[in-house]
């Protein structure tokens, strides 16, 4: 009878393995290394010249990318704070550091194999003595004797910055790059969509830093682009685009702009509300302030930085409908990292469990009540509300009677063409099965029609360009169809894609999901 030890012996190589897990795509990966940057200049606010340079090169069989992320910041000055897991005793340069993990969930997902990542850092001194830290890859956990050492030598610094300033290198499958886009394979494109990705990210930040991409693709040829502040319209006049109450409501009325105190008055929430209107800069938007279903409602940001875009449903329970696509909002939450909300590990969005940011979205809920949010004057509003009402019912009864691991409402297609004066309806929906096959959906209100099937022909040959792949499946979705529809679908599906693949088309009642 007695206690026993336990003797724990983690394997670094599974515990990184499972760190490279907590992050879904490069954008999020990258922003670690951004957050860090910017930090370290929150820290430093008389560097200058604040800039972060991120180089991508596309190899010549195009299967992977070589990444630099490079600052002119202060240096890591605490390596195994930066390289231990979760250190509550870290001391941290700004809220941007909320994790702990960041660092470490980057890199092992850039590089699960935790064999070709290095860091390099210096400090005014290293930079004095003409010294660089060194550590690279692979990642350890140190017991007993086992070591994980850096490096401190004399060197020839490979960045472009003669000033003190960190390099994180590393390369990457070019599939981990092309999740910055969910429509898009080409190199080229995805840049340009990671060059909006964190220009609005990063927007409030952009005035002080600057972030530039240097991208190569495989002909040698070189693109240089600097993020640069997008606002939903160009020129952007915030004041004549504020929400005004309406003067004929007398029974209530609300500010705009307006703040307010949360988590017992240790934070404040700074709230705007506006509209904006659907010019062509909109069209030629990759993911933001593109005037449709996808973007429209409110930004939710962490003193600045953008952590959830858009929220709409969650604050005001509206089914997402084009009505409000002129309506945009910014929330600012600003305080003390201890008393603000809690994030996902990759940054993308608050933990909804988390009460402070509960208590945030009922207030904002309240400050702006959902009859006065903005709408569009559409005279199909009737016809298109049925349509739309029909299609959120159909959403939420997928599960019952199919196996939908997820579903994207108002899908546009070919994104990678740059259409003027052209309008491309979306996809209604894009559904991914619990198999990850990819299921196209197109809803009509009322009885199908021959242009509704060759509709839905035109939406599979778009996903096709813009992925550079086929669909596993297509649904038309009708009230009832034709006579006619079974010999239609058997003709269409006996030809092929312009990748050779055959149509896989099929017609459905909304009656058949108890619609």
């Amino acid at each position: 009878m007695g206690s026993f030890d336990i003797i724990v012996r983690p394997d670094s190589q599974v515990i990184w393995e499972s760190w490279g897990k907590n992050h879904f795509n490069f954008t999020t990966l990258i922003c670690e290394f951004i957050d860090n940057s910017i930090s370290s200049f929150l820290a430093n606010p008389n560097i200058p010249n604040k800039t972060v340079l991120i180089k991508l090169k596309l190899s010549e069989d195009e299967k992977t990318i070589e990444v630099s992320v490079e600052d002119n910041g202060a240096g890591i000055k605490n390596f195994s704070g930066a390289f231990s897991p979760g250190d509550k005793n870290r001391s941290t340069d700004s809220f941007l550091n909320e994790h702990g993990f960041g660092l470490k969930n980057a890199l092992a997902t850039a590089n699960p194999e935790n064999n070709t990542w290095t860091v390099l850092s210096r400090a005014k001194k290293d930079l004095d003595d003409g010294i660089i830290n060194i550590v690279k890859a692979p990642w350890k956990m140190t017991f007993e004797e086992n070591k994980f050492s850096g490096e401190s030598k004399k060197a020839h610094w490979p960045g472009v910055f003669n000033s003190s300033g960190t390099i994180i290198m590393f390369s990457c499958p070019k599939a981990l790059f092309d999740s910055v886009s969910p429509r898009s394979s080409r190199f080229d494109h995805n840049c340009e969509y990671l060059l909006e990705e964190l220009s609005v990210i990063y927007r409030p930040f952009l005035e002080d830093v600057t972030i530039k991409i240097i991208s190569e693709n495989n002909q040698g040829v070189i693109t240089e682009n600097e993020c640069e502040v997008i606002f939903p319209n160009n020129p952007w006049n915030g004041k004549d685009r504020l929400l005004k109450p309406s003067v004929f409501n007398i029974l209530y009325r609300f500010s705009n702009p307006a703040s307010f105190k949360a988590n017992n008055k240790k934070i404040e929430v700074e709230c705007e509300f506006y509209t904006y209107e659907n010019r062509p800069e909109c069209k030629k938007r990759k993911k933001y302030y593109k005037h449709n279903v996808s973007s429209q409602g409110v930004e939710i940001r962490s003193n600045g930085r953008l952590i959830s875009y858009p929220v709409m449903e969650e604050i005001w329970r509206v089914v997402p409908d084009n009505y409000y696509n002129l309506f945009w909002g910014i929330i600012n939450i600003k305080g003390d990292i201890d008393f603000l909300p809690s994030t996902s590990t990759t940054k993308t969005g608050y933990v909804p469990s988390d009460l402070v940011y509960k208590e945030i979205i009922q207030k904002v809920g309240e400050l702006l009540p959902s009859q006065f949010l903005p709408k569009t004057g559409n005279k199909n509003n009737k016809k298109n509300t049925s349509e739309k009402q029909k299609r959120a019912k159909w959403l939420e009864k997928l599960s019952k009677w199919e196996k939908v691991k997820s579903a994207k409402p108002e899908f546009p297609v070919f994104e990678e063409l740059d259409i003027k004066n052209e309008r491309i309806i979306s996809l209604d929906a894009l559904l991914f099965d619990e198999n990850d096959n990819v299921v196209l959906v197109e809803n009509k209100k009322d009885k199908s029609k021959v242009l509704d099937f060759y509709q839905l022909v035109m939406y599979w040959d778009g996903y096709v360009f813009d992925k550079e792949k086929s669909p596993d499946k297509a649904i038309l979705l009708a009230d009832e169809h034709p006579v006619w529809s079974e010999a239609l679908l058997k003709e269409i599906n006996s030809k092929k894609d312009s990748l050779g693949n055959k149509y896989c088309f099929e017609a459905k009642r909304w009656s058949d999901y108890d619609v």
